[in-house]
């Protein structure tokens, strides 16, 4: 069976393939067993080796933290500077669209041939493009990608970028129409320029015919690139300097440690040769040193005592030997004497002649133990002599077993040879190696109980060996190293028959160690044992491995192993063998003729003498039952099993492979991870301008010795910062006024930042260590403790601010301020940067049927985190829905949320994760609320937050003390709106046409309907109509006669005669009567009668009965000349008419009584856009704000949306609308998806569709409403 070397030790080929194969991995590993014998001997090494990978395993973990955190942060800068460049072109692009307008919606021929849309798309891509300077490309592509082709639908883009880097996915979104949207993207160039990663951004605008494309903006992510490969290097090379220092490092301390070992490993070795006065040199009081004494001391005391051994061996061989010698001659006496005595024992009586026999065999034995003890006083005294000559082992091993014949043949036992069919060559004493196998051989049958003896002999490159196995009692743990102590005996009960000494072991273990070689034991109790004589094939040749296992093949650990490893056992030969005569002792395994199996290192059909080398198998077959057959020679690939002599486990280097394996694709994935994405989501992004007022604003401490108007000055700014608990703005304060002012109290908002006046002069008590400022301005706006904005009425503001001199905490004397006004006071471009409005919702009262329905109350939040809570804006929101309703909207809803119900204390921040499930820790108050009003609760978060956050919220989960409390969607949530958003929601607008008669608009999202005649005496009758209202259920409707004088009530899906009218107006003049009417989402109808005699609200329950006249205190002399209900029917908008101004207010609608006899008022009037002095119309427009059509004082006509608390948001998207020429009416949706309409003096009906601009609907008609 072959073999070859690896990493110094002896291993069975498991090379496939025959030698050609094997000669080339023994080529391939010989230059690798200098470095693996390094790795195994060299400590230092092995640790400095450690460090280094452990290290850069450390380095490349930061490198991927590291490199991901600035690749995120670079894209999301350019996702942000890329949004506010694009969200500028699309505005651009737009408004020079809406200024080029073309008439009729038709291009007309240029001088260039190409129409004018042709070329107006041309511009517009260069004007826009010009603006990057290289930075942006853009992109004008057909909103009909199967229609592009030439002239106007041909894809435009600048530069060279080809339209192809537009992902056709960004396409998709974008082609509905609904915002903005992004993605990243491989930009392509033409003219072979290189493609690169880039974001592209884009949106659904229309052009000067109104025909929709699509413009998208591409910017290429060069710069992010490099500055990511900047990072890279530099990472990269800080991470190599780092990991070399950190091996030099590792090198230098390794080194102070190892030194002082390998010294003591050194001397150690040097005393195990004999040189017992080598000594360790000891430095300092360290560990190492402490080490160093100790092993002198432990030196020194083995010198002692093997000095006192050495002098006993001396004095016992010395005794051995006198005794032997001095033995000799008496014993030679005796011999003689025994021997005349034995020739004569035939003349003796039997007894005489059996004691001469027996003394014979006794002074046999005596001379044999004399001889052995010489041949050790030899040993001990180191005379032995080696005569080595090159001997063919096979010839020694027949002549043992040729003496031992007879023995075996005493006791039954088959003494089998295997592996003599190639010379076995050595050079050896053949007559101390015969001495040595003539004992193994004997004590293998003396023991072996009558079972076989297997002699197995072998040869591989540097050493030849020969193993005796029987099958007897064998060895107990740790037998195998005693029995070759000198006269020791495993069982001294156990009778001796062949005389053995006791010594027999112990010469043959000193005749191996003469020879260089290894003389080894194996055994297990009942499993037999197994002997090993292993020597060097030349004199003075280093053994590093046997050729024969020590542990035999069939031993029980490995027959266990076998039969779990069935890979294995598919590759073993099976040979049966004849019947073996003689005893009727079995082994512990079958043997053949004697059971149904075979023992698994069972021989060929062998003679007594050996066995024949036609008939050589492997040694390595599995025991089976198998008919008996001759089976070819052949060499079977067996399992790799531990050679005696190297029987630890060596770590070699294949951990640290491994390592380096798995750190080279980390680095390839870090490489990967670290380059700027090609493609990936698309997201929607917010494609409106941010406004100029978001500026940050940093407070700054008064400096030393600073005058009272720079204290003034610098309070007034600092107010103005995102200071966190406003700590730097306390300290312009006295101690007492930093500790009593609230600034969460409230907020004046003035139109203009506050001014300073002063100092002021006092009378002659006034002292030099005080003086006063007065801040003054005009006050239009004031948010109290609840957030809850009210918009005033222009008026003076004027409030004192107290400084005096005070010891500040350095010791000196400061100018500081001691009384200050409640609150902020705030410029309304600082409130509006500061701040933004948000809707909380409740549900209102009062109802005792149907769903229960949400209110929106607003209120002004800190934009970004709050300075006093720390919260951002989502948390602020939901605390201040927590803490309820403000005082103005309290009496008409109310909250579900039990009371004291609040957030954990250790939250300052709520955002939806990746799924959009928002959850939001509750204190253990909210355990109290059951199932349905826990999502009741759920149902006002959630529309609370779905249109604040970032990322919309699809859901919110509540958690109370003990853990989850409920879960709600959006769909399950729906069913609390008012808007009636969706596919259920009235898509229909209605209006009065030419003839006075009520028509509906069908299909108003896409505005393509065509104007139909509505069912009943509305559309068919005889009474000419001059203003309608239709039902949020478009069953009924309510029409104002053209004269203003009677409001009707008619179906609109049934015919019919029309009924007399419901409310008659007595006033004289037409614009004294009735105004047009308004249904509410309870679907009660309201009317105001404008009889100068007597002014009155009217109500009618369900739109039927006898009116009820609705109480409204707070008119003072105004008269009703529109009003509005929301879907809610919790507000009411009234255009109130007073000294030639007409203004617009905002009343709380309370009911009270009972359904048989309710009590109807609208309370609290609050007026809303006080800048607006003369509105001309109202309509509601979602769910908590109004379109309002009006002017300033000196100023235009504008649209513009007001909140439901009266203030007006920040100019942009949500401000003023599209300017449009006198509107006398104006209709909105609860539904703000669908468009807003107008009634214009010169254009008819108009609409306004999200990102679109005012389009003609109706040359004629008029009192166009949504239904509601």
């Amino acid at each position: 069976m072959s073999r070859y070397l690896q990493g110094g030790r002896l291993f069975q080929d498991r090379t496939p393939g025959g030698p050609v194969p094997r000669l080339l991995m023994r080529w391939v590993r010989r230059p690798l067993l200098p470095a693996v014998r390094l790795w195994r001997r060299n400590l230092q090494l092995r640790v400095v080796a450690g460090t280094l990978l452990m290290s850069m395993g450390v380095v490349l973990l930061l490198g991927f933290v590291v490199i991901g955190q600035v690749r995120n942060g670079l894209l999301d800068a350019k996702s942000k500077a890329a949004q506010t460049q694009a969200a500028g072109g699309f505005a651009a692009a737009q408004e020079k669209a809406n200024a080029s307008l073309a008439p009729g919606g038709q291009g007309t021929e240029g001088p260039d041939g190409l129409t004018a849309n042709t070329s107006w798309r041309t511009e517009l891509v260069d004007q826009l493009a010009s603006g990057g300077k290289n930075a942006f490309n853009v992109v004008a592509l057909s909103a009909d990608s199967a229609n592009e082709g030439a002239g106007s639908r041909a894809p435009r883009g600048s530069g060279s970028v080809e339209a192809s880097s537009v992902p056709e996915r960004l396409r998709q979104d974008v082609g509905k129409g609904q915002g903005a949207f992004q993605t990243y993207s491989l930009i392509r160039y033409s003219y072979g320029k290189e493609s690169q990663p880039g974001l592209v951004v884009g949106k659904r605008l229309y052009d000067i015919d109104q025909h929709p494309y699509e413009l998208y903006y591409l910017f290429p992510l060069t710069q992010e690139e490099k500055s990511l490969a900047l990072v890279r290097t530099t990472l990269a090379t800080a991470g190599l300097f780092v990991v070399v220092l950190l091996g030099a490092i590792a090198w230098f301390v390794v080194r102070q440690v190892v030194t002082p070992v390998r010294m003591a490993a050194g001397i150690a070795e040097r005393l195990s040769a004999g040189k017992l006065q080598e000594r360790m040199k000891v430095t300092g009081e360290d560990d190492i040193a402490r080490l160093g004494e100790a092993f002198n001391k432990m030196a020194q005391n083995l010198q002692l005592k093997i000095q006192q051994l050495e002098e006993l061996s001396r004095m016992q061989r010395r005794f051995v030997s006198d005794v032997s010698h001095e033995l000799r001659t008496p014993l030679t006496t005796v011999r003689m004497a025994a021997d005349v005595i034995h020739e004569a024992r035939a003349d003796f009586d039997p007894i005489t002649a059996r004691s001469a026999e027996l003394l014979g065999d006794q002074l046999d034995r005596f001379e044999s133990l004399l001889s052995d003890l010489l041949e050790i006083s030899r040993f001990d005294a180191g005379a032995a002599a080696l005569e080595a000559e090159p001997i063919d082992l096979r010839q020694v091993v027949h002549r043992v077993i040729g003496g031992a014949e007879p023995l075996a043949e005493r006791k039954g036992t088959r003494i089998l040879v295997v592996g003599d069919e190639q010379p076995v060559i050595a050079e050896a004493d053949a007559r101390r190696v015969e001495r040595v196998l003539r004992n193994l051989v004997v004590n293998a049958v003396e023991h072996g109980e009558g079972r076989d003896v297997i002699v197995r002999m072998g040869v591989a490159q540097g050493a030849v060996a020969v193993a005796v196995r029987d099958y007897g009692v064998g060895l107990k743990p740790g037998e195998a190293t005693r029995v070759f102590n000198r006269f020791w005996r495993a069982d001294p009960a156990r009778a001796r028959t062949t005389g053995g000494t006791g010594l027999g072991l112990s010469i043959a273990v000193e005749d191996a160690r003469l020879h260089g070689g290894w003389l080894q034991a194996w055994g297990e109790p009942g499993g037999g044992s197994q002997f090993r004589l292993t020597l060097p094939r030349t004199a003075d040749e280093p053994l590093r491995g046997s050729p024969i296992p020590l542990e035999p093949e069939d031993s029980r650990r490995n027959r266990e192993n076998r039969e779990r490893d069935e890979a294995s056992t598919s590759e073993n030969r099976l040979l049966s063998v004849p019947n073996q005569p003689g005893s009727a002792k079995r082994s512990p395994l079958p043997v053949p003729g004697r059971g149904s199996g075979v023992p698994h290192s069972a021989p060929p059909r062998c003679t007594r003498r050996r066995c024949p080398a036609t008939e050589h198998v492997s040694w390595h077959a599995r025991p089976r039952s198998v008919p008996e057959a001759r089976v070819p020679r052949r060499s079977i690939p067996t399992r790799r099993t531990p050679l005696v002599g190297t029987d630890r486990r060596r770590g070699g280097p294949g951990r640290g492979v491994r390592m380096s394996a798995l750190l080279g694709c980390s680095v390839i994935v870090l490489a990967g991870c670290g380059a700027m994405p090609v493609t990936g989501d698309v997201k929607a992004v917010d494609a409106s301008q941010p406004g100029d007022s978001q500026v940050q604003v940093y407070a700054v401490e008064p400096r030393e010795g600073a005058a009272p108007s720079e204290i003034v000055d610098g309070f007034l700014e600092s107010m103005t910062s995102d200071d966190p608990g406003f700590r730097t703005t306390r300290k312009y304060l006295s101690a007492s006024a930093s500790e009593t002012w609230q600034p969460s109290e409230g907020t004046t908002v003035l139109a203009q930042a506050p001014n300073r006046s002063g100092p002021l002069l006092h009378d002659e008590e006034r002292r030099d260590s005080e003086t006063s400022y007065t801040l003054t301005g005009e006050k239009v706006a004031a948010v109290d403790a609840q957030s809850s904005y009210q918009p005033l009425a222009p008026t003076d503001y004027s409030q004192m601010l107290h400084l005096v001199q005070e010891k500040v905490a350095d010791g000196k004397i400061e100018w500081r301020i001691d009384i200050v006004p409640d609150g902020l006071v705030l410029g309304q471009s600082d409130f509006k940067r500061l701040y933004r409005s948000v809707n909380k919702y409740y549900f209102a009262t009062g109802r005792t049927s149907g769903q229960p329905t949400l209110v929106a109350d607003p209120v002004y939040v800190r934009t970004g985190t709050d300075p006093v809570t720390q919260m951002s804006t989502a948390t602020q929101t939901v605390r201040t829905l927590l803490e309820g309703p403000t005082n103005w909207l309290r009496p008409v809803v109310d909250s579900r949320f039990p009371t004291g119900t609040a957030l954990r204390k250790d939250v300052v921040a709520l955002a939806p994760d990746d799924q959009n499930v928002l959850k939001v820790p509750l204190n253990a108050k909210a355990d109290k609320a059951g199932r349905a009003a826990c999502r009741m609760m759920a149902a006002q978060v959630l529309f609370t937050l779905r249109d604040l956050t970032s990322a919309r919220v699809e859901q919110v989960e509540l958690e109370g003390g003990q853990g989850r409390l409920c879960a709600l969607d959006a769909d399950e949530a729906a069913k609390f709106s008012t808007d009636n958003s969706g596919s259920d929601g009235p898509d229909s607008q209605y209006f009065i046409d030419a003839k006075g008669r009520v028509q509906r608009l069908p299909g108003a999202m896409e505005g393509s309907g065509t104007p139909e005649v509505v069912h009943g005496p509305l559309g068919v009758g005889t009474v000419v109509m001059g203003a309608v209202g239709v039902a949020r259920d478009e069953q009924r409707a309510a029409a104002v006669s053209a004269t203003g004088q009677n409001l009707y009530v008619a179906s609109l899906t049934a015919d019919g005669e029309l009924a007399p009218p419901v409310v008659t107006s007595a006033a004289k003049k037409a614009a004294d009567r009735l105004s047009a009417p308004s249904w509410d989402g309870r679907g009660d109808l309201w009317v105001a009668d404008r009889d100068p005699a007597r002014p009155r609200l009217l109500r009618l329950a369900e739109g039927q009965g006898a009116p009820q006249e609705v109480r409204v205190p707070g008119l003072d002399g105004a008269r009703i000349e529109e009003l509005r209900l929301s879907a809610d029917g919790v507000r009411i908008a009234l255009l109130l008419t007073k000294n030639g101004h007409t203004t617009l207010k905002i009343g709380r609608v309370e009911r009270r009584g009972t359904d048989e006899a309710p009590e109807i008022s609208v309370e609290d009037l609050r007026q809303a856009a006080p800048q607006l002095t003369d509105v001309t119309a109202i309509s509601w427009s979602g769910r908590s704000r109004l379109v309002v059509v009006g002017k300033e004082a000196g100023g235009v006509q504008q649209v513009r949306y007001v909140q439901a608390d009266g203030s007006t948001p920040a100019s942009g998207a949500s401000g003023v609308l599209p300017g449009v020429n006198q509107v006398q009416a104006v209709a909105a949706a609860d539904d703000e998806l669908l468009p807003l309409m107008a009634e214009t003096e010169g254009d008819g009906i108009v609409k306004l569709s999200p990102g679109d601009n005012w389009q003609t609907v109706l040359e004629e008609g008029t009192s166009l409403v949504y239904p509601g």
